[in-house]
């Protein structure tokens, strides 16, 4: 038994603003993309076929390389650029794009084609081969009109041509290089045949031909006589050549994961120069400049005038394997990269998101929360914490070994929450970053993918076994309170969120399905709907759940009415999807091939809501608001204070709070809701007088006479009335008081054995 005293509430009004929209989904602004599996430079920019799309970079100063835009295309593996033309590939399509304008590419025209395995143009024609052993010519004028006009069959694969003058140099694998005469497209004829080693790729420059020749290294072939290719010089030794350029008097050979600089001065007798680390997809160089797609970075700009010492000059981050995204009010996105580490990006602007800052951090890891100045980043085995005070300079704080294949992590207070895939949740102390230390862990029914912590609880995304929810009131020893297995036969839940009273939870299978977690002990699903296959991160913004899907793209989901979710809007996302955030009326959605993808979200459906707070800042739970206006409802906080009301439409409305004995500042809020949510309609519980309790000698209320003591705020009549915690009223009494001036009523204990008062107190009220 305790003691609750009650005393009666007043209150005041405020008015917000906004501008009226209809629900659309759009998007305005991309970030990085792709990893460049091919280059072509050219007039100060790089053109790349990268993972995911069709890059464009600026990299005219070599120092510091930007992108200008980038062009969503599955699957394009090589480039080439002739003139205000660039030709790519989508799988097996050549594709034919306007490039006269570098910051907005655009698709002329496309051809089916069995398969491509390298494109060279020149004029109206663009010749293609392939793995099958097909050399094919396009005639290109008419890019909405394509057609094949010519093209050999040979009998061995080849994977490059070059195009110089009326003669093409194909690399013909097991085959040596052949030389084929194209002066008549329609009617190509082989002209000429160096039978030599094995050709992956080749160059050619004058009257010489460069070959990368796998296992024999390098060789130069005098093809002054088309017709009779002949061994100039060549270099072995240098590892197994796949890829060359040629500038200068560099020739640059890429063997595995590198490249090579050869000085091929005399290219009867090439001499090795110096390496570059890391080379994975295409090069190319211009003048002493050499353009490198990067296995750790993206592009990289080396001075190569001095070939025995290659500088880098430059590079552009270009992120490949995006995985986890969060984007925080003030206009700052933060992004974790698989390979590239972690970026801080400015998309104040969402049309042009710019990268301020960057920092190698944990690898592979898929999630990451920002609390304040601090990111908290999962990698394979890892929790890292980053220092972003700095946008321009995040800096790694430390690193944490917490377990084997680290999936989430969320964080409140001075705690991290950390799951792993194989069932285990540790908790972190992150009190101070720089020294991390595990505290506490707990085994849950199958492997969390997804954790969201509220209040004393952590929900988990806990695949199998569904939605598991852990006690973390004491956090170096949290425990499983309960579970909720949303499907009888086969769920595997992904991803949530939690707002309000329910959780959103993501199935593997493509349900997104609403629970209501009102009561803890006993979790009840209320709503689902299909939001396609393999659902694989989930937002709650307001009256809608933003899903991304791994190959389905975005899906965002009206839950105004949480027992009948219905989605409202979609747009593809290129490549596999992999995380979304929501912020400041934009949506971003993080995919794993193409990087970042803004949209712009204008609702038709708005949420109200706020917290209220006792005097000293504690939670208020069981405030009763009422809603009236052009719309009316009624609501109350829950254990946190916080309450709402959902999907309303654009109009005006008041809220008020209630609840017997208290008064609240303000005492009424009115609002206009015009385009966006409003959660900041706060109130806080009025001090109108304190009550002092004076209990017996030794500060316990028994068979003593309690004397209660009162200061009003105002001249007037107090009433005072004590309660059980059950609710049972024990003593009611009515004193008059003057403003400031002390008053006194006497509660004689008659019925000392309902209410025990244990300390001597003031109350606030």
């Amino acid at each position: 038994m305790a003691l609750k005293a009650i005393l009666y509430l007043v209150a005041v009004g405020v008015v917000l603003c906004g501008a009226a929209a209809a629900t659309q989904l759009e998007l305005v602004g991309t970030f990085g993309g792709g990893f460049p599996v091919d280059i072509h430079v050219q007039d100060g920019l790089a053109y790349c076929a990268a993972s995911g799309g069709f890059l464009i970079a600026d990299v005219s100063d070599p120092a510091a390389p930007a992108r200008v835009s980038f062009l969503p295309i599955p699957y394009s593996t090589h480039v080439f650029v002739d003139g205000d033309r660039a030709y790519t590939n989508s799988g097996g399509q050549l594709i034919v794009l306007d490039v006269s304008e570098p910051a907005s590419p655009r698709q002329l025209g496309f051809e089916f084609m069995e398969e491509i395995h390298d494109i060279h143009a020149a004029g109206d024609h663009v010749y293609v081969v392939s793995w099958s052993g097909r050399f094919d010519i396009y005639d290109v004028s008419s890019p909405a009109d394509i057609g094949r006009v010519g093209g050999l069959q040979f009998s061995t694969e080849l994977t490059a041509v070059y195009v110089s003058g009326t003669h093409a140099y194909v690399a013909a694998l097991t085959g040596g290089l052949r030389v084929v005469d194209v002066s008549d497209p329609a009617a190509p004829a082989e002209i000429g045949h160096y039978p030599g080693p094995w050709v992956h790729d080749v160059f050619v420059t004058a009257d010489l031909a460069y070959i990368a020749a796998m296992d024999s290294g390098m060789v130069v072939l005098d093809v002054a006589d088309p017709s009779a290719p002949t061994l100039l010089g060549g270099c072995k030794g240098i590892g197994r050549a796949e890829h060359i350029r040629v500038s200068g008097t560099n020739a640059y050979v890429r063997p595995n994961y590198g490249a090579l600089i050869l000085d091929v001065t005399d290219p009867s007798n090439p001499v090795p120069a110096g390496t570059v680390e890391k080379v994975w997809g295409g090069m190319d160089a211009v003048g002493d400049l050499l353009y490198t797609s990067n296995f750790d970075v993206g592009i990289k700009v080396l001075d190569a005038s001095d070939p025995y010492n290659p500088v880098t000059l430059g590079e552009y981050i270009c992120f490949r394997d995006a995985r986890a995204v969060h984007a925080a009010p003030d206009g700052m996105v933060y992004l974790k990269d698989g390979y590239e580490g972690f970026g801080v990006i400015d998309a104040s602007d969402p049309a042009a998101p710019e990268l301020l800052g960057h920092e190698r951090v944990a690898t592979y890891g898929s999630d990451l929360r920002v609390v304040g100045t601090r990111a908290y980043l999962t990698g394979d085995l890892d929790l890292e914490a980053v220092d972003v005070s700095d946008p321009e300079s995040p800096r790694s704080l430390s690193k944490l070994r917490v377990s084997t294949s680290v999936q989430c992590v969320d964080v409140m207070g001075q705690y991290a929450y950390v799951g792993s895939y194989h069932g285990n949740v540790q908790v972190v102390d992150i009190s101070d970053p720089a020294a991390m230390v595990g505290v506490g862990s707990v085994l849950t029914y199958d492997g969390p993918r997804d954790i969201c912590v509220a209040g004393e609880y952590a929900y988990v995304a806990d695949g199998e076994a569904g939605l598991t929810v852990l006690d973390i009131s004491e956090p170096t020893s949290p425990s499983i309170y309960s579970t909720y297995d949303f499907c009888e036969d086969l769920c595997s839940a992904q991803a949530l969120d939690i707002s309000g009273h329910y959780a959103y939870v993501c199935d593997y299978w493509g349900w997104l399905v609403v629970v209501d977690i009102s009561h803890l002990l006993h979790p009840k699903e209320v709503g689902r709907v299909r939001v396609r296959y393999h659902p694989v991160s989930v937002t709650v913004a307001g009256c809608y759940a933003y899903v991304i899907d791994y190959r389905q793209g975005l899906r965002v989901v009206d839950i105004s009415d949480p027992e009948t979710p219905a989605v409202v809007e979609s747009h593809a996302v290129p490549g596999t999807g992999s995380d979304v955030s929501v912020a400041g009326g934009h949506v971003f959605a993080a995919s794993r091939e193409t990087a970042l993808h803004i949209f712009r979200f204008t609702p038709d459906r708005f949420l109200l809501a706020g917290t209220v707070t006792r005097e000293e800042g504690r939670p208020a739970d069981k405030v009763v608001l009422r809603l009236s206006g052009d719309a009316e409802d009624i609501t109350a906080t829950d254990s946190q204070g916080r309450y709402e009301f959902r999907g309303l439409e654009p109009g005006s409305y008041t809220i008020t709070p209630a609840r017997e004995g208290w008064s609240f500042s303000p005492e009424t809020r009115g609002v206009v809701v015009l385009d966006q949510d409003i959660t900041d309609i706060d109130f806080s519980r009025r001090i109108k007088a304190y009550v002092e309790i004076s209990a017996g000698p030794e500060g316990y209320a028994g068979a003593f006479p309690v004397g209660i003591v009162f200061a009003p705020a105002s001249d007037g009549e107090v009433r005072v009335t004590i309660h059980t915690l059950e609710g049972e009223r024990v003593y009611a009494a009515t004193g008059n008081g003057s403003a400031g001036m002390p008053g006194a009523v006497v509660w004689s204990c008659d019925n000392y054995d309902t209410v025990t008062i244990v300390d001597r107190r003031v109350l606030k009220f």
